[in-house]
């Protein structure tokens, strides 16, 4: 998960702090649980991801992550909400896969410049 990007994009596309702060938050807690979502969205967009974070007619929770909450409904859509953020992001910003920086030779730091200058 690209946080210092994602960050500013969020920023840039005017999400008042608070939210930012959430957002990334809940980015991280199922970044955590189910693996990098970069590469997720490499796999197919995060639909996976976002359909496991959708519930259905009767607010049935599909996903495992653990919620300590009186209203899991509200965090679930809380964090459905930061993850179709976090694959708005990654659509206008698509994740360099790790094969591609090695084969062509980029770093870390290339890829921030990229994402950079697209920003400018």
């Amino acid at each position: 998960m690209r946080v210092t990007d994602f960050r500013a994009w969020l920023k840039s596309n005017g999400a008042k702090a608070g939210n930012i702060s959430d957002k990334i938050s809940n980015t991280k807690r199922v970044d955590e649980h189910y693996g990098n979502l970069d590469s997720h969205f490499n796999e197919d967009g995060l639909a996976t991801i976002i359909e496991l974070l959708s519930t259905d007619g009767i607010g049935a929770i599909k996903h495992d992550i653990p919620i300590n909450s009186r209203e899991p409904q509200n965090v679930t859509s809380s964090l459905k909400s930061a993850v179709t953020s976090y694959q708005k992001f990654c659509t206008e910003f698509p994740p360099i896969s790790k094969s591609f920086r090695h084969n062509a030779g980029f770093g870390k730091r290339m890829e921030f410049w990229i994402i950079g200058e697209m920003l400018r």
